[in-house]
């Protein structure tokens, strides 16, 4: 049979793997797969044998290595010659085109199995002793009905290559030829990814992704096959397209994007997958919901980033073009610190997809996170009509007026998402601009109580309640909102404080010392434990001296300060003063918030203002004429914002 008849699949397995391998060729012929199984388990038969074995294995359309102890243990064997075989033949298939199936049908480890590194660049799949589940059986199937499907579309090609057919011009369906200027555009797709993979060589395996290569037609979703005349109704999702649909639906279109979405959209993303190991939509998917749930500080761990990147890379090896895709690796360059290369990877998808609002978010919200927040304006302003009804880019436009010091506009903003179709970063902004930038506590203490009650378990909207209801003097209130949390650490977006801090701080307000000196020891361990995993976080030591000032070692708070100002980039003089009161140096402290205010942005200074009017860590300082000073300059700069004309 030539390579554009041949449909079989090769199973190749060492002989003391025979019964498992049985079963799994059993499964497959089930559902009409062609199998070429060696009865006698890749034993060595003589030339003639040989010859037909390599051809096969240069013919057939899947490759299944089946993977178990029995393989380790044999260093030598007639399956590893066809192993090397078929991983010859892979370096001559496109990048995303299944062809190798490693198959595990015990408890050995990927990491540590004998194989050619080419078994390693795709995904394993496990059925124990070859039991096939049926999620699996269909899922070869799937593959191996879209292999046969790109073999036939190979043939016809090189057969115009070489002269022996006419090339279609397309028909009046629209079907594309091989002249069509719609693939010609999808073969030249892929080179706008080419100068961001060259910036992140060191995090996207590029040499696995392959994106300078011409796109293989049927992997593109820019070129569909219809027939000549008569619509063609759409196929039903898959049950892994659905859940990535469910999916995308949490973290994108649900105003009220909580910590449980990106729980949900996790667990359905994993479950696609699982399905469908060859969707690359799913694979990108999985990688964004990864890498947001890093940046949004839900899980921070090294095993989430590694699983980010490895969702990330294989999302790239299968839908190269895809916008998804694209979105995923902007997203994961941005949470691993590139956010050059990040933004100009959203600059190009937009050139393709200007109508993608997820885009546009993802821009403004890159620009607004490294304070180019006119930058984030213009991007906002750019999207047009397409984001004016968009409650989640109003939101964000509001968030960029605030740290512009525009709270007048910014306010205008708010009240028509909040009264529209309110979303969970309107309220947060909301909650900002009343509790902290205009000091307004008691137009936010009426914004907590009608806050809705799934926003009061999140960290971000719990760490500013409780300040809030601090400066309010309600320690009690404080106290019970506190309790909404079962997590030491309150950490969501910029928000991140060990809750002990503001516990304690509520507990001394309402006359118990003696608590609160035990809740502050009790977020000294918290902290320094996590400190011990990552001793030179500036944040974390940061923390660990205002508790350590707290409790009543000052000497060692005033040693670990140092070591946080070395370390930080750009110390926070609001912050640093909170630590300087803690430890007795009150009048450092002043000249620190002097000296920073002159180019402190607007909205530092309003903080600075709310903090010295009621924080309770500022109390030692209030009175002095230099802090009072500095609060009628700031007062009668917000005053003439909230005169001032909405623009």
């Amino acid at each position: 049979m030539s390579a554009a008849e041949n449909k079989a699949v090769f199973l190749s397995y060492a002989s003391q793997d025979a019964e498992a391998a049985r079963r799994i060729c059993d499964a497959l012929r089930s559902g009409g797969v062609e199998v070429w199984f060696d009865a006698d388990g890749g034993l060595e038969h003589g030339d003639e044998w040989d010859a037909k074995i390599r051809r096969q294995i240069k013919e057939c359309v899947l490759f299944i290595p089946v993977i178990s102890a029995s393989t380790q243990a044999r260093a030598e064997g007639y399956f590893r010659i066809e192993w090397e075989l078929a991983a010859q033949r892979a370096l001559g298939i496109a990048s995303g085109v299944p062809f190798i199936l490693p198959v595990v049908i015990d408890d050995t480890k990927e990491p540590d199995a004998l194989v050619p590194d080419r078994f390693r660049a795709v995904q394993w799949t496990r059925v124990k002793n070859g039991e096939v589940p049926a999620e699996v059986r269909a899922r070869f199937l799937k593959l191996w009905s879209h292999r046969t499907g790109v073999l036939k579309h190979a043939v016809a090609e090189s057969d115009v290559g070489r002269g022996r057919l006419t090339p279609p011009s397309g028909d009046a369906a629209g079907n594309g030829g091989v002249g069509d200027p719609a693939l010609q555009r999808n073969r030249r797709s892929r080179a706008w990814l080419v100068p961001t993979f060259a910036s992140v060589a060191a995090l996207v395996a590029v040499a696995i992704w392959q994106p300078w290569k011409p796109a293989d037609s049927s992997q593109s979703p820019a070129v569909t096959t219809k027939p000549a005349a008569g619509p063609v109704a759409p196929l039903p999702p898959t049950e892994a397209q659905a859940l990535t649909r469910k999916a995308r639906a949490l973290i994108d279109d649900d105003l009220m994007v909580v910590r449980e979405n990106f729980r949900l959209a996790d667990e359905f993303s994993r479950r696609a997958v699982a399905l469908d190991a060859t969707d690359g939509e799913a694979w990108a998917t999985a990688a964004r919901v990864s890498a947001l749930i890093v940046r949004g500080k839900y899980e921070m761990t090294p095993e989430r980033r590694e699983t980010a990147k490895s969702q990330v890379e294989r999302a790239g090896r299968l839908a190269p073009d895809s916008i998804e895709t694209g979105l995923a690796l902007a997203t994961y360059l941005e949470v691993n610190g590139d956010s050059p290369a990040a933004e100009q990877m959203l600059r190009r998808l937009l050139q393709r997809a200007p109508a993608d609002k997820r885009l546009w978010r993802s821009l403004a919200a890159n620009l607004q996170n490294n304070e180019r927040h006119d930058d984030a304006l213009a991007a906002l302003r750019q999207g047009g009509s397409l984001l004016e009804e968009d409650p989640q880019a109003q939101s964000l436009l509001a968030n960029a007026l605030l740290d512009l010091g525009r709270y007048r506009e910014a306010e205008a903003v708010l009240e028509r998402v909040l009264r529209r179709a309110p979303t969970k970063r309107a309220y947060y902004v909301q909650l900002v601009v009343s509790g902290f930038q205009r000091s307004d506590l008691a137009a936010a203490s009426r914004l907590l109580e009608k806050m809705p009650p799934q926003l009061m378990q999140e960290d971000s909207m719990i760490n500013s309640a409780a300040e809030i209801w601090l400066r309010l003097g309600e320690g009690d209130k404080a106290l019970k909102v506190l309790q909404k949390s079962p997590r030491d650490f309150l950490e969501e977006g910029f928000e991140v404080r060990p809750k002990g801090f503001l516990t304690g701080a509520a507990l001394q307000l309402v006359g118990r010392p003696t608590a609160a000196l035990a809740e502050w020891r009790q977020a000294l361990v918290v902290v320094e434990k996590r400190l011990a995993g990552n001793p030179n976080q500036p944040l974390l030591l940061y923390w660990q001296a205002v508790l350590q000032a707290l409790t009543g070692q000052k000497a060692l708070a005033l040693e670990t300060r140092k070591l946080y100002r070395e370390l930080e980039a750009k110390p926070n003089a609001w912050f640093d003063a909170i630590l300087l009161v803690a430890v007795g140096e009150n009048e450092q402290a002043m000249q620190g918030l002097e000296q920073a205010w002159p180019t402190a942005p607007v909205g530092v200074r309003n903080e600075i203002r709310g903090e010295l009017l009621y924080g309770p860590w500022l109390v030692a300082i209030r009175a002095d004429p230099r802090m009072q000073r500095l609060i009628v300059e700031q007062t009668a700069t917000i005053e003439r914002d909230r005169a001032g004309p909405v623009a």
